[in-house]
């Protein structure tokens, strides 16, 4: 009687296929869980992070005083005090429109695809530095058409690199609400200072204008010394996100995307309190 009204013993089901499906569930939760965590942290303004992003503002900011703000003393220079004619200045002009037309997209693609970026800044304060060489030690005209080319790569490079590793520091959402249009502004300024105070100091040592040019040897120091104060990139630059990294995971998506507009807005914003969203 005792056996009769024992419990059933429980009886043990195989169902690998189940057993398969609730473990590959779990870790797809727990991967995802861990990419949502490794995106907050890479969009979580750190001290390191902040002090990049200042950096790269000012950068920009001492670098505008010579890309915008003393090329239009350079036909001033050649033409009114050296006396070459206006068609042989222009071929200063010429050979700097031709690297940027020639040389954008490529050296663009390639700090799209580097990791080290710090180094294209670099690159331009060494540019800096040969040309303020340049302007003050000769008049030599192929030595000017050699500088005139420089110019070209740095007006080239100068803003995908700063825009790019910006965007990898502050995120896409607090770069497109605030730091895009910081970033423009603050190269306004620069320029509208440059033409502001060289233009007093052209009035002031008129008519020894090579005098200007040291202000390129300047402001060269100064962006090895911003660079190489910056934080290290690995620490404080998502170079995934640089690259729009959203925008290309969407893309492989690109059959769902075009049948719902929403589904590319529910990704828009990769803030730390939307992990949610990240993509």
């Amino acid at each position: 009687m005792s056996s009769d009204n024992a419990p059933p013993e429980p009886i043990e089901v195989n169902d690998p296929a189940g057993n398969k499906a609730a473990t590959k569930n779990t870790s797809l939760s727990g991967q995802r869980s861990g990419e949502i965590d490794d995106q907050r942290k890479s969009v979580t303004m750190t001290p390191p992070k902040s002090l990049m992003g200042g950096l790269l503002k000012l950068f920009i900011f001492i670098e505008a005083f010579t890309s915008k703000g003393l090329n239009h003393f350079n036909n001033v220079y050649f033409v009114a005090i050296l006396g070459w004619s206006p068609f042989k200045a222009s071929w200063i002009w010429f050979a700097r429109d031709c690297v940027r037309f020639l040389f954008q997209t490529l050296l663009a693609a390639h700090i799209d695809r580097t990791k080290n970026k710090k180094l294209i800044l670099y690159a331009i304060a060494l540019q800096k530095l040969a040309a303020g060489i340049i302007m003050v030690t000769t008049t030599n005209f192929v030595l000017q058409v050699v500088k005139g080319a420089s110019d070209g790569f740095t007006a080239v490079a100068i803003l995908p690199c700063v825009t790019a590793m910006t965007l990898g520091v502050v995120g896409k959402t607090r770069f497109h609400k605030k730091h895009a249009a910081l970033n423009l502004m603050v190269q306004y300024v620069g320029t509208f200072l440059s033409a502001l105070v060289f233009g007093l100091i052209a009035f002031a040592v008129y008519p020894n204008l090579q005098n200007i040019f040291y202000q390129n040897i300047v402001v060269a120091v100064l962006l090895f010394i911003i660079t190489f104060s910056m934080p290290d990139e690995e620490e404080t630059v998502d170079h995934q996100r640089a690259r729009g990294r959203s925008l290309r995971d969407l893309v492989h998506q690109s059959s769902f995307v075009k049948r719902s507009g929403e589904f590319f807005m529910a990704y828009e914003s990769d803030d730390e309190d939307e992990g949610e969203k990240l993509v």
